[in-house]
């Protein structure tokens, strides 16, 4: 409810996901009912940035334990994507290369069908698809300022290799006639 998405018009319409913290049936237990409520066939939930709560599992003193806490909180909320942001302020918001933290990830939530990272926009990132859920790093960003035809078009063109999977990220300030 936060971008005024679910009062959108097009609502609905197309397959759209959504950021949904787990621990909002706790902490937000009506505010997490309305979202299941209005939820269509196209609307996906995932565990946002990152995980159970909004932080950086990286700056956690026991990731390992932080990420058994949002597999329980994902499984409680029927959710299978988890988006794992390791982002370092102080170096202009570029995501940790953490030793051990993919297999960490794939070994503490073994029932996600995949991972999101990264919300630098960059096509040239890293991705990890090879030997379990794959971990893919936004490659594109819509904003309010954005052309969405021209941001795609760009895109596809800089990225020759294919096939071509966009991961998108929207932000709150794009209505979904836009998107």
């Amino acid at each position: 409810l936060q971008a005024g998405r679910f009062n959108d018009a097009e609502h609905g319409r197309i397959p759209f996901a959504y950021g949904f913290l787990p621990i909002a049936c706790d902490l937000m237990p009506g505010v997490a009912a309305c979202n299941y409520e209005r939820k269509t066939d196209n609307d996906y939930f995932l565990a946002p940035s990152s995980g159970v709560l909004y932080t950086y599992p990286y700056l956690m003193p026991n990731a390992r334990g932080y990420l058994r806490a949002t597999r329980q909180y994902m499984e409680r909320c029927g959710l299978d994507v988890a988006y794992m942001i390791n982002w370092d302020d102080d170096y202009w918001w570029q995501e940790m290369e953490l030793p051990g933290f993919l297999p960490m990830l794939r070994e503490e939530l073994p029932d996600c069908t995949g991972f999101l990272r990264g919300q630098g926009e960059s096509a040239f990132e890293r991705q990890f698809v090879n030997h379990g859920a794959p971990y893919l790093f936004s490659g594109e960003g819509l904003h309010r300022d954005s052309d969405v035809y021209t941001t795609f078009r760009d895109f596809i063109a800089a990225n020759p290799v294919r096939p071509l999977f966009i991961y998108c990220l929207s932000n709150h300030t794009i209505s979904m006639g836009k998107t």
